[in-house]
């Protein structure tokens, strides 16, 4: 997202120990300039202060309102703005606008850096969009499980201790002797039809059995019904509709669907690590975890991602956010909602799933650049073929594909399998 001489600066994301994780590096970024005016941002600083090292900012939209003072009027020196180690969470996205004056100007550069950074005492420093969860207590009728009510809280993912928890699974497909019917399937097992909040649940396709090779498409459940031998499970559509016509042979390679899991009830709530988010009350949700051996929810730290972006980087064609570097940060805790509406997850392969268009979409990226007046917003793909040349090297793309790569110049991304 930054140039110097016509060389892209990419920022690249990974997924590290299965957590969120964005490790945010350059190439070829360089050393910042002789006597660069420097700010500084602390979790410990305060916003009323004035920057400097001693007293340091405390949030990131502070320092950016700082460097937006001091942009148009740049001297030949660069713009650096040090973050202290520790971590600083995001209530919105951080936006980056062209338009307000957040781009490096008269050839310099804006940088927003861990401190320390190219030093051997480079501080850590995560920018994370998750919101931490208290207020545990343990649950009724639930052996051994902790609750926690959480608002209107929504996520598909959770970190205790630093490590993500797996939501609420069967561990196996459905019950019984399954087959497929045109709003889901039939199943001769009664165990269904005890299963507690079923439109919270989704049966998933691992491609290991159906489907595509490496996906791991989702769809919601609709409703669970049955008599004394059967249970007929309805999904949600239009995800199961185009679920079946993505298997069914439209995409080359697919082979018939079955499910390969359940997941997301609190009747499943067996594995010890795992967690289930009780929706069923509007703006009265209640989170349940099952703790590991010798675990307290009280006494460690328990995150949900919350934010579906983290960074949002925005210009035109004719004005682009240019010169801005990010160096030395690590980005966390970001998830992504759109796999628990009623169109669900047909997952194709790595970032692609098919809604039922002619083309497949892709999954956002969580650090995202938007080019307004372009052919296309550029949060996701790659920049040959979607943006106008002169865009092509100034605005850099971020998708969610879950392995890397680099292709007619684009920044990949990386993003966990698992919506």
């Amino acid at each position: 997202m930054c140039m110097r001489g016509g060389t892209p600066i990419i920022i690249g994301m990974t997924a590290i120990k299965a957590s969120l994780l964005i490790l945010v590096a350059f190439a070829a970024v360089p050393p910042q300039s002789a006597g660069a005016v420097e700010l500084f941002v602390s979790p410990a600083g305060r916003d009323s202060w004035p920057g400097t090292k001693s007293r340091p900012f405390a949030t990131l939209e502070r320092a950016r309102r700082a460097v937006r003072g001091q942009t148009a009027g740049m001297r030949p020196s660069d713009i650096v703005v040090n973050l202290r180690g520790g971590t600083y969470r995001l209530r919105r996205p951080f936006r980056l606008s062209a338009a307000a004056g957040d781009s490096g100007e008269n050839g310099r550069t804006v940088i927003y850096q861990a401190y320390g950074y190219g030093t051997g005492a480079r501080e850590r420093v995560v920018i994370s969009g998750g919101r931490r969860i208290g207020g545990w207590r343990l649950a009724e009728g639930v052996h051994g499980a902790w609750r926690a009510t959480v608002g209107d809280l929504e996520t598909r993912q959770l970190f205790v201790d630093g490590r993500r928890a797996r939501r609420t699974a069967l561990g196996r497909g459905l019950p019984g002797k399954a087959i497929r019917l045109r709003t889901g399937y039939a199943t001769r097992s009664t165990v269904p039809q005890a299963w507690r909040h079923p439109e919270d649940m989704e049966l998933v396709f691992n491609g290991r059995r159906g489907g595509l090779p490496y996906s791991e498409a989702r769809c919601g459940v609709a409703r669970i019904r049955g008599d004394v031998k059967w249970s007929l499970i309805e999904l949600d559509e239009p995800c199961w509709s185009n679920l079946k016509k993505a298997y069914d042979g439209e995409v080359r390679g697919a082979r018939p669907v079955a499910p390969t899991d359940v997941e997301n009830s609190l009747s499943l709530l067996r594995r010890p690590g795992s967690w289930y988010l009780d929706r069923s009350r509007p703006g009265r949700h209640v989170l349940y975890y099952l703790p590991r051996r010798g675990q307290d929810p009280r006494h460690v730290s328990v995150v949900a991602p919350v934010l579906e972006r983290l960074v949002v980087a925005s210009g035109t064609a004719a004005v682009p956010l240019h010169d801005v570097a990010f160096r030395g940060l690590t980005f966390s805790h970001a998830t992504w909602l759109a796999p628990s509406s009623r169109r669900g997850f047909p997952q194709i392969i790595g970032s692609w799933f098919y809604s039922g268009g002619k083309v497949p979409d892709r999954m956002p990226g969580h650090v995202s650049c938007l080019v307004s007046g372009a052919a296309t917003t550029c949060d996701s793909g790659d920049a040959s073929g979607t943006l106008p040349p002169e865009t092509r090297y100034t605005l850099r793309i971020f998708n969610g594909n879950p392995s890397a790569g680099a292709s007619n110049g684009a920044a990949w991304s990386f993003r966990m399998l698992t919506p």
